[in-house]
């Protein structure tokens, strides 16, 4: 499969949902053709046509989620709303809210990261999700490939509780290509790659678009005779209510863990021994192609590589 976005993988779970689930009723805030939340399929609701269910906010984002909270206390709708990730910040007392009511409402926020390019610091989620993660009741998924998202949404339609979706701009890699009858992400955090024989000497923990780097970095170092093991963590909350020896089978001994996620490092502390085994974000993004970015802020596979053989080394 060509490498896709995972904003189009989501436009192609909504297309797909939205004819078998007739109660599904969407809209984004002036961001359409970015955040890719309508299907063809879908007529717009206006005046003229109540009967539409697709919804044309504006540059309204509080708005939005409020008006998307209002729907979801009506009843009988299940009522989804799109925005860039950093727009999160305008509409978040709304989210807040809705996160303390327990409302099952989808937040597909995309532009997730500094892998959005050229739009430069003001658009590029830095703070955002760790911040929206400290919010109780709310679900946080970042998916790393289209099959991640669809199992998400699988997910966030099944929860009694608003969701956000963290999707990319970026082309990324499918990674997931077997294993497809179970829906892995509902466990939160699961092993997607493991070691092909023996005890593992390292496991490298991601989210959405750095779990392909991560997979790059287990490839350098299994050359090098390390054996790897590469955990996806689409969603913390779900992953921390598990069994404590869940959560040790996919994690492995603390000094063996390392991480990488193209925003900021807080949060990640309770996964990790310290904050220097994770590759995240410690300053505001800039202005430049998706790549070049991630190389200059050292966010690729040689560099968390390298981490992973230093981790190593300490612990011998």
């Amino acid at each position: 499969m060509e490498p896709i976005s995972t904003r189009q993988a989501s436009n192609l779970t909504i297309a797909a949902l939205a004819n078998k689930i007739p109660n599904l009723i969407g809209g984004s805030a002036d961001l359409t053709v970015s955040n890719l939340t309508k299907s063809d399929t879908q007529k717009i609701f206006n005046r003229k046509n109540p009967l539409g269910t697709y919804i044309y906010f504006g540059v309204r984002e509080h708005t939005m989620v409020a008006s998307l909270t209002g729907m979801s206390l009506h009843g009988g709708i299940i009522p989804y709303g799109g925005t860039f990730l950093i727009f999160t910040d305008y509409c978040r007392p709304a989210i807040r809210l809705a996160s303390i009511m327990k409302q099952q409402i989808i937040y597909v926020m995309t532009h997730d990261s500094i892998g959005l390019g050229e739009d430069g610091p003001t658009h590029q989620p830095i703070e955002q999700l760790a911040s929206l993660r400290a919010i109780p009741n709310l679900n946080v998924f970042r998916p790393a490939d289209p099959i991640e998202t669809l199992e998400c949404w699988e997910v966030a339609l099944n929860q009694n509780k608003p969701s956000i979706i963290s999707l990319t701009r970026q082309n990324i890699p499918t990674i997931r290509n077997d294993d497809l009858s179970k829906n892995l992400s509902k466990q939160g955090a699961y092993i997607l790659s493991e070691t092909k024989k023996g005890k593992r000497d390292l496991t490298i923990l991601a989210t959405g678009s750095e779990v392909s780097i991560a997979i790059k970095a287990k490839e350098i170092l299994e050359k090098k005779g390390v054996k790897v093991v590469v955990v996806s963590m689409p969603c913390w909350e779900i992953f921390d209510k598990k069994s404590e020896k869940y959560k040790e089978n996919m994690l492995g001994p603390l000094n063996i863990r390392i991480a990488i996620e193209a925003a900021s490092k807080f949060g990640w502390s309770k996964y990790l021994k310290n904050d220097k085994c994770i590759l995240g974000m410690e300053n505001f993004g800039a202005s430049a192609p998706s790549e070049d970015l991630f190389n200059h802020f050292g966010l690729n596979a040689k560099e968390l590589a390298d981490l992973g053989s230093k981790i190593i080394l300490k612990k011998k």
